[in-house]
């Protein structure tokens, strides 16, 4: 096979911009599209690891095992083109689906995903370690100058299993006041017409059961805030909602080690009989083909909230790091 064969499965035009890995692109040869980063020629997802970048740079040659799939691929016949039959029989198709008929048509019409408020109650990720994270990001880029995601995101793990206790200790207590207030927030939260509050996929919430065992929420704060909510009410007039978790915080972190030690084990005591009242609870079948992604974001929420450090801090520096205002 001739080593100028690899330029039949190089693009046209190549975008100096741009990655320059090269992508399979349906055995045809392409360049990625994503822009290259400061100090590489690979975005950040081909210049992670060599396992992406199998394809070979789109201005140099392909491998020997590589450049074989992409001949074989060539010579496969092309799809024969759809009769005029074949064509009516897939447009009656899509308009007995509720579609237009018309396979372009119905693409450009596709309803858009409804817009998130941008005043709706934030949502706080990655539990302690997200708090961790938060505080130290701008430290943790700076000993990794031009470094990828992933750089960071390894610092930050090793920082944070090397954390002492009492470290950790003070974060998860900041991520527990912080996720009674987003849930104290919320219960006040209606969000605007066509707005998403939040979801993935646009559809129709099941009713939850009012019969089902009630999960505690807010860790040993939230315990704290149950037992004293009416108190913090009666001080704060005419703003129950952010005075309240504001002065509830405050009261928190002034407790002294028998009161956090108390809502501790009041805590620990109702998850304990909700895990319980769970093990022999059956929900109505409505709510079993439910929401099952909200169960798991529910069940992750609380995974979080009882580890003392979460099971995987890259997803969360990811998440985090693309949150991050770009720099004007």
């Amino acid at each position: 096979m001739a080593t100028a064969d690899w330029k039949k499965f190089t693009p046209a035009s190549i975008n100096k911009s741009q990655c320059m890995a090269r992508t399979w692109a349906e055995g045809k040869g392409g360049q990625c599209k994503k822009d290259k980063g400061d100090k590489s020629d690979f975005c950040a997802g081909h210049a992670t690891s060599d396992k992406y970048k199998v394809h070979g740079r789109v201005d140099g040659p392909i491998s020997a095992a590589k450049l074989a799939q992409f001949v074989a691929e060539s010579r496969k016949p092309e799809k024969p083109e759809l009769t005029e039959e074949e064509k009516a029989a897939r447009a009656e198709k899509r308009k007995a689906k509720g579609g237009s008929g018309n396979a372009e048509g119905d693409e450009e019409r596709s309803p858009k995903r409804a817009k998130k408020d941008p005043n709706a109650p934030k949502r706080p990720a990655g539990g302690a370690f997200g708090c961790f994270l938060a505080a130290n990001r701008k430290t943790f880029e700076k000993e990794c100058p031009g470094a990828a995601i992933t750089g960071v995101a390894k610092l930050a793990s090793t920082k944070w299993k090397e954390a002492s206790e009492a470290d950790t200790k003070k974060y998860q207590k900041q991520y527990e006041e912080k996720k009674a207030a987003y849930d104290e927030a919320m219960k006040s939260y209606v969000p605007p017409a066509g707005v998403d509050v939040g979801n993935k996929r646009s559809f129709k919430k099941p009713k939850k059961d009012p019969n089902a065992p009630k999960r505690p929420a807010g860790g040993a704060f939230g315990c704290f805030l149950a037992a004293n909510r009416k108190t913090f009410v009666k001080e704060c007039p005419g703003d129950p909602i952010a005075g309240v978790t504001k002065l509830a915080s405050t009261r928190w972190k002034a407790a002294s080690e028998a009161d956090t030690k108390k809502y501790q084990k009041q805590y620990e005591e109702k998850k304990a009989a909700y895990e319980k009242a769970m093990n022999s609870y059956v929900p109505p079948v409505a709510e079993v083909e439910g929401d099952a992604e909200k169960a798991a974001e529910e069940s992750e929420e609380e995974t979080m909230a009882t580890m003392r450090r979460p099971a995987s801090p890259v997803t969360v520096v990811k998440n985090a790091l693309k949150k991050k205002p770009a720099a004007r």
